[in-house]
């Protein structure tokens, strides 16, 4: 397999070690073939050699040039995009100009490949020759407002602007359960892969609507770690509904929609809305929950 890829480094993994990196985005390879391939450049940080051990620093460029032939037991399969997948990503790009690209991703696909992700965005958008960069994350069942660069300067800007709070996002939730407080900020602990206890993790919330058995909230992410909005309603007994990981299991979408981002770009305020899914209104007015118009 040939993988030919610069990854950016984000939140999610400032202070990661490469080599455990590296296994959770390329592949679970051996500890001795991943020092190899560090020792041989064939996986490089901002163009430069550097041990197992380097931990990663915020914006770092990861360098990926790899050729390799994985085991029968172990082969994981390459998605190819058909031709409804790249159709139906298109139909979901709300902006796009030569520097960025403004989709509103769906519920249940991720955004980048994985280990145990087929289908996904960038692989869709890559497909045709073209060449777009991450600068954020949203969880695979989280559906909404997914900014992607078009190339290494606008990467490296927005990147900058999410690392310094500086990007905007909104996200609406229905929670399990008659969330007592109108609104308010909620600050919890982060550990990340390295268990740096530093780290916090910060939202502000406002009720929307709500009843003795469900929550429909207004979330401002002020920071952006991993699963952050559904840890914190989790850890404060009110799991967002729909929630396999930290919720109940049941036969529900999960019910968290990014609406809203707003950021600058050349020194213009950029605002961009995402429609709620229809699943999504169904179970609001299912449950007699509404949603006051003067906010969307």
């Amino acid at each position: 397999m040939i993988i030919k890829n610069d990854y950016l480094v984000l939140e999610d993994f400032e202070n990661t070690r490469i080599d455990k990196w590296i296994k959770l985005n390329i592949n679970k390879f051996p500890q001795s073939y991943i020092e190899k391939i560090l020792r041989k450049k064939k996986i490089t940080v901002n163009k430069k050699k550097v041990l197992a051990s380097y931990n990663l620093k915020l914006n770092d460029k990861i360098y990926v040039r790899l050729n390799y032939k994985l085991s029968e037991k172990k082969d994981t399969f390459k998605y190819v995009p058909t031709k409804k997948d790249i159709k139906d990503i298109y139909k979901d790009i709300l902006f796009q100009n030569e520097d960025y690209i403004v989709l509103s991703k769906p519920s249940g696909i991720a955004v980048q490949s994985g280990t145990k992700t087929g289908k996904n965005v960038i692989d869709i958008l890559n497909y045709e020759n073209s060449k777009f960069f991450i600068v954020h994350r949203l969880d695979k069942d989280t559906s909404g407002l997914l900014l992607i660069a078009k190339n290494r300067y606008t990467a490296r800007y927005l990147s900058e602007q999410f690392s310094l709070r500086q990007i905007k996002k909104k996200y609406l939730a229905i929670l399990k359960g008659g969330f007592k407080e109108k609104s308010g900020k909620i600050v919890s602990k982060f550990i990340n892969k390295n268990k740096n206890k530093n780290l916090i993790s910060i939202s502000d919330f406002k009720i929307l609507s709500r009843n003795k058995f469900y929550t429909l909230i207004d979330i401002n992410l002020i920071t952006g770690r991993k699963h952050q909005i559904r840890k914190q309603f989790k850890d404060l007994n009110y799991p967002i509904l729909g929630d396999k990981i930290y919720g109940k299991k049941e036969n529900l979408r999960l019910m968290l929609h990014s609406y809203i981002i707003e950021f600058n770009f050349r020194n213009k305020k950029m605002i961009y809305k995402s429609d709620i899914p229809e699943y999504f209104i169904n179970f609001l007015k299912k449950t007699n929950l509404e949603i006051p118009l003067r906010n969307f």
